[in-house]
């Protein structure tokens, strides 16, 4: 027969013995904690940190980040299941299916459940810095249609007139009836001053624009309308001088400048901006002189794709740029001008 109090004295040694040790389920080995910890947070940090310094590059270290927070985060969550269950199996059901309970246990047996919480967080944190990791920096590739366009340096001093560039093959409008028109607004002078100031060759971007028929975003020169900071960037070459006309929806969006009859060619590229995604249909380029439809592109159908235009601008007063979707909807259709320029 026990003695008194024995019973009561054995309960109180176990839940002792048990908030102050780990006790493994049985068939679990030791080391198996030992084994979760280097694995899952020590070796998986020292290879981001090998590629980062040897790579420095987006497409390697993107999904090294994720995978590597994926696989502490399940490493942390097994072992904290493990301590859990070494309690009891109504704590490991709690702390599975009772929300926030994990929470209570984690901070009430701290000594235990420190380590494998920290590794449960550091995945969490890793898998959200994956998607933050810089990308390479832009490198030098060939602009649209094999033609080198150097455009100055994005520090350095700003410039009129564009480099000597041996300019596309024209692309004039489809000869299928009159050419399209649109109403422009009366300009605010007959010529740019700017315009008339310029030597023989002038980027468009160098002029000011009067009328602005916008689409979702603002007009961006050198940049992106959404945000005003991301440069344009097509191949993942940078423009500077380039114009950034996202059209909407429905409707076209456009943009005016006053050259003033003072240049007869009106040279460049267009293109859709760098991103990472689809268009749902092609974006159209068009552009008119005092209102009439002087060159249209194909439609432009992806990210990176481009068109080049050689088109005479004699006798033109007011010059307008369009964009429009062909189709689809206007989700990622960051149209934009590719340093175009003048040439008297």
């Amino acid at each position: 027969m026990p003695r008194p109090y024995e019973r009561e004295y054995n309960d109180l040694g176990k839940k002792r013995r048990r908030s102050n040790t780990f006790q493994l389920p049985a068939g679990i080995p030791a080391w198996l904690p030992a084994v979760i910890w280097l694995g899952g947070a020590v070796l998986p940090l020292a290879l981001l940190l090998i590629a980062a310094v040897a790579s420095g590059t987006r497409p390697m270290l993107m999904p090294l980040a994720i995978g590597t927070g994926l696989l502490s985060f399940m490493a942390g969550w097994v072992w904290l299941m493990i301590v859990a269950a070494a309690d009891s199996i109504g704590t490991l059901l709690m702390c599975m299916f009772i929300p926030f309970y994990i929470l209570y246990f984690v901070l009430n047996n701290l000594d235990q459940t420190l380590r494998p919480m920290l590794l449960y967080l550091f995945g969490i944190v890793t898998v959200i810095a994956g998607g933050y990791v810089p990308g390479p920096p832009p490198k030098p590739l060939p602009p649209p249609e094999q033609a080198q366009v150097q455009t100055p340096p994005r520090n350095g001093p700003a410039s009129a007139d564009p480099p000597k560039v041996k300019p596309p093959e024209p692309q004039p409008a489809p000869k299928k009836g009159p050419p399209p028109t649109v109403v422009v607004p009366t300009p605010p002078f007959d010529v740019d001053p700017k315009a008339k100031d310029a030597g023989p060759k002038a980027y468009l971007a160098s002029l000011t624009p009067f009328d602005y028929q916008a689409g979702p975003w603002k007009l961006g020169v050198g940049v992106r309308g959404d945000d005003l900071k991301t440069p344009i960037r097509v191949k993942s070459q940078e423009y500077r001088y380039g114009l950034s006309t996202h059209p909407p929806g429905r409707g076209a969006c456009r943009v005016s400048f006053v050259p003033g009859r003072e240049f007869k060619r009106f040279k460049g590229w267009v293109g859709v901006s760098d991103s990472i995604g689809t268009l749902s249909g092609p974006v159209v380029f068009a552009v008119y002189g005092d209102g009439r439809q002087l060159w249209e592109s194909a439609g432009v159908p992806a990210p990176g794709d481009t068109a080049g235009f050689d088109i005479d601008v004699t006798g033109v007063k007011v010059l307008t740029l369009e964009t429009r979707m062909q189709s689809g909807f206007n989700h990622l259709a960051h149209a934009s001008w590719l340093d175009p320029w003048l040439e008297r």
